[in-house]
């Protein structure tokens, strides 16, 4: 009987070292296995961020040309004239109030971006009414996206100043540029961590 034992003690001993390669085996492909499925898992969702930053680049697209902004150094300009203003009034008319909804939809979307509204002055000729009326509508603009849900700290307003720059004789160019009001929608400065 004791040798009995001994031989099965044999078998057994002899068959451990089997169990324990096969153990090893299963443990590396086991391991690999969990390697390749994270890596799958990362390329998907780089594919789905990628996914996301096309299509919120060809959101961003559409809502510039609904804005008929053009795109320039310090982000997107939309020029308000007299178009968008009842004649030679502060007041906006329908396809005023339609831009302006506009501005305000971009601008709820792009919580972080801010608008400069700015009244011009090309000229001194009709620096009186011209760019005063300039002014009433950069703050009938302010006004306007303020009452629509635009959040206050997304808007300045500045109003043209007479410098050195504004010409003494006016066109009718420059006097049409005296009623306008720009709006400059600056580009996103971001540091480390923010969006």
């Amino acid at each position: 009987m004791e040798k009995l034992a001994s031989v099965v003690l044999l078998m057994v001993c002899a068959s451990a070292p089997a169990v324990a390669h096969e153990r090893i085996a299963v443990d590396t492909r086991t391991l690999l296995e969990a390697e390749a499925d994270e890596q799958k898992r990362q390329l998907e969702e780089m594919r789905d961020i990628n996914v996301d930053a096309r299509r919120d680049a060809l959101q961003l697209q559409q809502q510039i040309v609904g804005l008929q902004a053009e795109v320039i150094d310090r982000g997107l300009l939309l020029t308000l004239d007299n178009v968008l203003f009842a004649g030679g009034s502060a007041r906006l008319n329908a396809a005023g109030v339609e831009r302006l909804d506009l501005l305000a939809s971009f601008l709820d979307d792009h919580p972080y971006r801010t608008a400069q509204i700015e009244s011009s002055a090309a000229c001194r000729a009709s620096a009186g009414y011209d760019a005063t009326l300039s002014q009433r509508r950069a703050v009938a603009v302010a006004r306007y996206l303020i009452l629509r849900g635009t959040a206050p700290t997304q808007l300045s307003a500045h109003g043209g100043s007479q410098s050195a720059s504004v010409a003494m004789d006016c066109d009718a160019e420059s006097l049409h540029r005296n009623q306008q009001v720009i709006v400059v929608i600056e580009n996103v400065v971001t540091s480390a961590g923010e969006p």
